[in-house]
Protein backbone atom coordinates (compact mmCIF):
# COMPACT_ATOMS: atom_id res chain seq x y z
CA UNK A 1 0.00 0.00 0.00
CA UNK A 2 1.35 3.40 -1.01
CA UNK A 3 1.69 6.19 1.48
CA UNK A 4 -0.12 9.40 0.59
CA UNK A 5 3.19 11.10 -0.28
CA UNK A 6 4.31 8.23 -2.55
CA UNK A 7 0.88 8.22 -4.20
CA UNK A 8 1.08 11.97 -4.74
CA UNK A 9 4.54 11.62 -6.35
CA UNK A 10 3.23 8.85 -8.63
CA UNK A 11 0.23 10.99 -9.61
CA UNK A 12 2.39 14.01 -10.43
CA UNK A 13 4.61 11.83 -12.63
CA UNK A 14 1.57 10.29 -14.36
CA UNK A 15 -0.08 13.67 -14.98
CA UNK A 16 3.14 15.17 -16.32
CA UNK A 17 3.60 12.21 -18.67
CA UNK A 18 0.01 11.85 -19.92
CA UNK A 19 -1.33 15.37 -19.72
CA UNK A 20 1.74 17.58 -20.04
CA UNK A 21 1.41 21.32 -19.57
CA UNK A 22 -2.09 21.19 -18.10
CA UNK A 23 -0.70 19.24 -15.15
CA UNK A 24 1.18 22.36 -14.05
CA UNK A 25 -2.11 24.13 -13.36
CA UNK A 26 -3.53 21.27 -11.25
CA UNK A 27 -3.13 21.32 -7.49
CA UNK A 28 -3.48 18.02 -5.72
CA UNK A 29 -4.09 16.82 -2.18
CA UNK A 30 -4.01 13.16 -1.14
CA UNK A 31 -5.37 11.77 2.12
CA UNK A 32 -5.89 8.05 2.73
CA UNK A 33 -5.96 7.36 -1.03
CA UNK A 34 -8.62 10.02 -1.69
CA UNK A 35 -7.31 12.52 -4.25
CA UNK A 36 -8.60 16.09 -4.52
CA UNK A 37 -7.83 17.90 -7.75
CA UNK A 38 -8.13 21.68 -8.03
CA UNK A 39 -7.21 24.16 -10.70
CA UNK A 40 -8.08 24.93 -14.29
CA UNK A 41 -7.39 23.48 -17.72
CA UNK A 42 -7.95 24.97 -21.19
CA UNK A 43 -10.30 22.25 -22.51
CA UNK A 44 -12.82 19.66 -21.39
CA UNK A 45 -10.79 16.92 -23.11
CA UNK A 46 -7.77 17.82 -20.96
CA UNK A 47 -9.89 17.84 -17.80
CA UNK A 48 -11.12 14.33 -18.56
CA UNK A 49 -7.59 13.17 -19.37
CA UNK A 50 -6.47 14.42 -15.94
CA UNK A 51 -9.32 12.65 -14.16
CA UNK A 52 -8.86 9.40 -16.08
CA UNK A 53 -5.10 9.43 -15.44
CA UNK A 54 -5.66 9.85 -11.71
CA UNK A 55 -8.39 7.18 -11.57
CA UNK A 56 -6.24 4.55 -13.28
CA UNK A 57 -3.26 5.12 -10.97
CA UNK A 58 -2.85 2.33 -8.42
CA UNK A 59 -3.65 3.27 -4.84
CA UNK A 60 -6.33 5.84 -5.69
CA UNK A 61 -9.57 5.03 -3.84
CA UNK A 62 -11.64 8.06 -4.85
CA UNK A 63 -11.29 11.41 -6.63
CA UNK A 64 -12.75 14.79 -5.77
CA UNK A 65 -12.99 16.82 -8.97
CA UNK A 66 -12.68 20.56 -8.49
CA UNK A 67 -11.02 21.18 -11.85
CA UNK A 68 -12.59 23.97 -13.91
CA UNK A 69 -12.45 24.32 -17.68
CA UNK A 70 -11.37 27.85 -18.55
CA UNK A 71 -11.36 28.20 -22.30
CA UNK A 72 -8.87 30.69 -23.71
CA UNK A 73 -10.49 33.53 -25.66
CA UNK A 74 -9.74 31.88 -28.99
CA UNK A 75 -11.55 28.67 -27.97
CA UNK A 76 -14.73 30.27 -26.65
CA UNK A 77 -17.72 29.70 -28.91
CA UNK A 78 -21.41 30.57 -28.78
CA UNK A 79 -23.70 27.70 -27.70
CA UNK A 80 -25.35 27.60 -31.14
CA UNK A 81 -21.95 26.98 -32.77
CA UNK A 82 -21.09 24.28 -30.25
CA UNK A 83 -24.48 22.61 -30.77
CA UNK A 84 -24.00 22.60 -34.55
CA UNK A 85 -20.48 21.16 -34.22
CA UNK A 86 -21.68 18.47 -31.78
CA UNK A 87 -24.57 17.48 -34.06
CA UNK A 88 -22.24 17.34 -37.05
CA UNK A 89 -19.68 15.22 -35.18
CA UNK A 90 -22.34 12.75 -34.00
CA UNK A 91 -23.82 12.50 -37.52
CA UNK A 92 -20.39 11.52 -38.87
CA UNK A 93 -20.39 8.42 -36.67
CA UNK A 94 -21.49 5.61 -38.96
CA UNK A 95 -22.36 3.36 -36.02
CA UNK A 96 -24.89 5.82 -34.61
CA UNK A 97 -28.25 6.05 -36.42
CA UNK A 98 -29.29 9.58 -37.39
CA UNK A 99 -31.61 11.24 -34.88
CA UNK A 100 -30.94 8.62 -32.17
CA UNK A 101 -28.98 11.11 -30.04
CA UNK A 102 -29.96 14.68 -29.18
CA UNK A 103 -27.65 17.30 -27.73
CA UNK A 104 -28.57 20.36 -25.72
CA UNK A 105 -25.91 23.01 -25.06
CA UNK A 106 -26.01 25.62 -22.34
CA UNK A 107 -23.00 27.74 -21.37
CA UNK A 108 -20.71 25.26 -23.13
CA UNK A 109 -22.06 22.27 -21.24
CA UNK A 110 -23.56 19.52 -23.40
CA UNK A 111 -26.39 17.21 -22.35
CA UNK A 112 -26.61 14.08 -24.49
CA UNK A 113 -29.93 12.23 -24.60
CA UNK A 114 -31.42 9.43 -26.63
CA UNK A 115 -31.26 5.70 -27.10
CA UNK A 116 -28.42 3.86 -28.74
CA UNK A 117 -27.63 0.23 -29.54
CA UNK A 118 -25.01 -0.48 -26.85
CA UNK A 119 -22.79 0.98 -24.14
CA UNK A 120 -19.71 1.09 -26.39
CA UNK A 121 -21.46 3.38 -28.85
CA UNK A 122 -22.57 5.58 -25.93
CA UNK A 123 -18.90 5.97 -24.96
CA UNK A 124 -17.87 6.72 -28.56
CA UNK A 125 -20.44 9.51 -28.79
CA UNK A 126 -19.14 11.03 -25.56
CA UNK A 127 -15.52 10.84 -26.74
CA UNK A 128 -16.38 12.62 -29.98
CA UNK A 129 -18.28 15.35 -28.15
CA UNK A 130 -15.52 15.69 -25.55
CA UNK A 131 -13.10 16.84 -28.24
CA UNK A 132 -15.48 19.37 -29.81
CA UNK A 133 -14.06 22.90 -29.43
CA UNK A 134 -15.93 25.06 -26.93
CA UNK A 135 -17.32 22.19 -24.82
CA UNK A 136 -16.77 22.74 -21.09
CA UNK A 137 -18.71 19.76 -19.72
CA UNK A 138 -20.83 16.75 -20.67
CA UNK A 139 -23.76 15.00 -19.04
CA UNK A 140 -24.31 11.74 -20.89
CA UNK A 141 -27.91 10.56 -20.44
CA UNK A 142 -27.88 8.28 -23.50
CA UNK A 143 -29.56 4.97 -22.68
CA UNK A 144 -28.08 1.82 -24.20
CA UNK A 145 -30.81 -0.37 -25.67
CA UNK A 146 -30.61 -3.52 -23.52
CA UNK A 147 -32.72 -5.47 -26.01
CA UNK A 148 -30.11 -4.78 -28.69
CA UNK A 149 -27.36 -6.08 -26.37
CA UNK A 150 -29.47 -9.15 -25.64
CA UNK A 151 -30.20 -9.69 -29.34
CA UNK A 152 -26.52 -9.27 -30.16
CA UNK A 153 -25.57 -11.79 -27.45
CA UNK A 154 -28.26 -14.19 -28.62
CA UNK A 155 -27.10 -13.90 -32.24
CA UNK A 156 -23.50 -14.45 -31.18
CA UNK A 157 -24.48 -17.56 -29.21
CA UNK A 158 -26.37 -18.92 -32.23
CA UNK A 159 -23.33 -18.42 -34.45
CA UNK A 160 -20.93 -19.99 -31.96
CA UNK A 161 -23.30 -22.93 -31.46
CA UNK A 162 -23.54 -23.45 -35.22
CA UNK A 163 -19.74 -23.49 -35.54
CA UNK A 164 -19.39 -25.93 -32.64
CA UNK A 165 -22.08 -28.23 -34.07
CA UNK A 166 -20.44 -28.10 -37.50
CA UNK A 167 -17.06 -28.88 -35.95
CA UNK A 168 -18.49 -31.81 -34.00
CA UNK A 169 -20.32 -33.13 -37.06
CA UNK A 170 -17.17 -32.88 -39.17
CA UNK A 171 -15.18 -34.69 -36.49
CA UNK A 172 -17.86 -37.37 -36.18
CA UNK A 173 -17.96 -37.87 -39.97
CA UNK A 174 -14.17 -38.18 -40.02
CA UNK A 175 -14.24 -40.79 -37.24
CA UNK A 176 -17.06 -42.76 -38.94
CA UNK A 177 -15.19 -42.66 -42.25
CA UNK A 178 -12.00 -43.86 -40.58
CA UNK A 179 -13.89 -46.68 -38.83
CA UNK A 180 -15.66 -47.77 -42.02
CA UNK A 181 -12.32 -47.93 -43.82
CA UNK A 182 -10.78 -49.97 -41.04
CA UNK A 183 -13.83 -52.27 -40.91
CA UNK A 184 -13.72 -52.61 -44.71
CA UNK A 185 -10.11 -53.70 -44.43
CA UNK A 186 -11.07 -56.85 -42.50
CA UNK A 187 -11.25 -60.02 -44.68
Amino acid sequence: MKTDEKLREALVAQLNFWVGRSADSIKMAVKDGVVTLQGSVPSYAEKMECLETVRRTGGVKAVTDEVVVELPGSRKRPDAEIAAAVASAINLLTTVPLDSVNATVRAGKVILEGSIKDAQRKQVVELVVRNTPGVTGITNLIVPDCDADHDLGHELMKRVSAVVVEHLQTGLKTKLLARSKSIGDFP
